[in-house]
């Protein structure tokens, strides 16, 4: 009997080898052509050296354009395909779009067909350009432009900054190759060198003054630009402000009262301010009688932080791979400073050893212990302060084998998330003094004992985007976003997801706490969307519901028309 089961395994295998390799034949007698060209929108110019890319069920490829802007695909077996292209200065484009926003068309290539025209019209990225005058309306040369980006609340991204050089001899400027989106638009000028007591520490950033579009110096008072594909928005014209620059002394003491000769005081830019390099950075180092002084501070928001001169030391001989040292503060502190162009004298500044945060890991449903080994809990800063000090104020730990854990250090309102969890598990909530505090965080301004954090089999959205005629989109953007709009710009919000369709249409979004949602598929990356909640405002008309349970397994068909 064992030896007929082996001639028929034979067999099988023979017949299963002869099958494939009919069907791999007749794929290659049935293959066909897609051919096309690429070219700019606005001209009807040929684009060459663009990377066109070919997108179907079993079948991924990319060729660039020549320079005529033509390409060829040979032997593509039949299906349903998506076809995009992608070069520098132009925005992602799709077969079928007029413009990014519009949806793209995926084409139907049948048996030995040889498809042409598949042309690809690129809209070109955005500018901004203007003057930037004195209070005479005379133009200033020489004046540092940037437009700056920064996503609101969707992500934890760090604004994005475009530099568009230095104003001519006529104040004129333009910065180009920009995304479509809202930008700040920023003109900074050095006249001097900021001054400060340590001039043997290394200076991070140089301070700058700085005038904000129409023509503020206090960032709160900036106006945003809008910015279209393929257009300039011209005439932003403003006066370069002549702030006055403040000065910020005073004393620092340690948590005995005695004064802290051993520190340095930073001026950090508050993050949600404007970019780090906008506004800049100063230091002073603590004299022995615990004084300070910064010279040269532009109105602005900032933190004043101190830290040990031993961590300012290491990260100069690292060349900042020592800035882990920062965490490793004896003493530290943090305080909010709002500066408006009048001095700030007499500050005390008191140094603490920070506060310990200490809870338990909690896992819901079955999960062996070999599980949790790769688990870490991080605890995130997520109030107004630079990256670098957010960095400083935050911690990461491995719970122990009974799910204890421990932070130390930490100070100001930390997020709590976990990584490195097994497949189809998830953060459910974290728990303190009985309230749900997953997306609010916990003040950490004294210990903080007995937080739980909650793990539980995750939640999943797995579907299929296809067009109207129901043949399956590879390359969307899959949206799934809350029916409330403020869990939209919760700090690491977990309420907002996407996900790209892959060769097949299909998709998978993982990890949303129950609740109701909207779902929507847009066009491939559509330059410079989905950063801001006024791009999921204008989704929801589009959007299809759903409800999702704790652990809910949900499949959704999702119509890209």
């Amino acid at each position: 009997m064992s030896h007929l089961v082996r001639i028929l395994a034979v067999v099988v295998l023979a017949a299963v080898s002869v099958d494939g390799a009919a069907r791999q034949a007749r794929a290659v007698s049935e293959a066909g052509r897609v051919q096309g060209r690429v070219f700019a929108a606005a001209t009807g110019l040929p684009i060459p050296g663009a990377t066109v890319r070919l997108a179907g069920r079993q079948v991924s490829r990319a060729t660039p354009s020549d320079d005529d802007g033509y390409f060829e695909f040979e032997e593509v077996p039949p299906g349903a395909y998506l076809v995009t292209a992608v070069v520098s200065d132009y925005a992602i484009g799709a077969f079928g779009q007029r413009t990014p926003s519009e949806v793209p068309r995926s084409i139907e290539l049948h048996p030995r067909e040889t498809r042409s025209a598949v042309d690809i019209g690129l809209t070109g990225l955005g500018s901004i350009s203007g003057q930037v005058v004195d209070d005479a309306l005379r133009p200033i040369a020489g004046v540092g432009v940037q437009a700056v980006r920064r996503p609101r609340g969707l992500t934890d991204e760090r604004p994005v900054a475009f530099s568009g050089g230095v104003t001519d001899a006529n104040g004129l400027f333009s910065v180009n190759r920009l995304p479509a989106g809202n930008y700040f638009v920023i003109a900074t000028h050095q006249p001097a060198r900021a001054r400060s007591s340590a001039p043997e520490l290394p200076s991070m950033l140089t301070l700058t003054s700085t005038t904000y579009y129409p023509g503020t110096a206090v960032p709160a008072e900036a106006q945003a630009v809008h910015v279209e594909l393929g257009s300039e928005s011209a005439n932003v014209t403003f006066t370069m402000q002549p702030s006055r620059l403040a000065r910020i002394s005073g004393v620092v003491v340690d948590s005995r009262g005695v004064p802290a000769a051993d520190a340095v005081v930073t001026l950090n830019p508050s993050s949600t301010d404007v970019p780090m390099g906008a506004l800049g950075m100063t230091f002073s180092e603590v004299g022995v009688d615990g004084s300070f002084s910064l010279s040269n501070v532009p109105p602005g928001v900032y933190s004043l932080d101190v830290r040990s001169k031993s961590v300012y030391e290491a990260i100069a001989r690292t060349g900042g791979v020592g800035i882990d040292t920062m965490r490793g503060s004896p003493e530290f502190a943090t305080v909010p400073v709002h500066v408006a162009g009048e001095d700030i004298d007499n500050a005390i500044v008191r140094t603490d050893r920070g506060f310990t945060l200490s809870g338990r890991l909690i896992v819901e449903g079955n999960m062996t212990a070999p599980g949790l080994q790769p688990v870490r809990i991080s605890a995130t800063h997520v109030g107004e302060v630079s990256p670098m000090v957010r960095f400083a104020l935050s911690g990461e730990t491995q719970p122990e084998a009974d799910g204890s854990f421990e932070f130390q250090k930490l100070l100001g309102p930390q997020m709590l998330r976990v990584s490195g969890l097994p497949a189809g598990w998830a953060l459910k909530r974290v728990r303190y003094g009985g309230l749900d505090v997953t997306d609010m965080g916990v003040d950490v301004a004294f210990d903080v004992p007995g937080v739980e954090v909650v793990i539980a089999r995750q939640s999943e959205v797995l579907g299929l985007v296809a067009d109207r005629r129901g043949l399956s989109i590879p390359g969307a953007t899959v949206v799934v976003f809350a029916e409330d709009s403020r869990r939209w710009t919760l700090p690491f919000t977990r309420y907002v997801k996407l996900a790209l369709s892959s060769s097949s249409g299909t998709f998978t979004i993982a990890g949303l706490p129950a609740g109701r949602y909207y779902a929507v598929a847009v066009p491939a990356l559509i330059e410079g969307k989905l950063a801001d909640p006024d791009d999921l405002e204008m989704l929801v008309p589009r959007a299809s519901r759903f409800s999702l349970g704790e652990g809910e397994r949900r499949s959704l068909e999702i119509r890209l028309e």
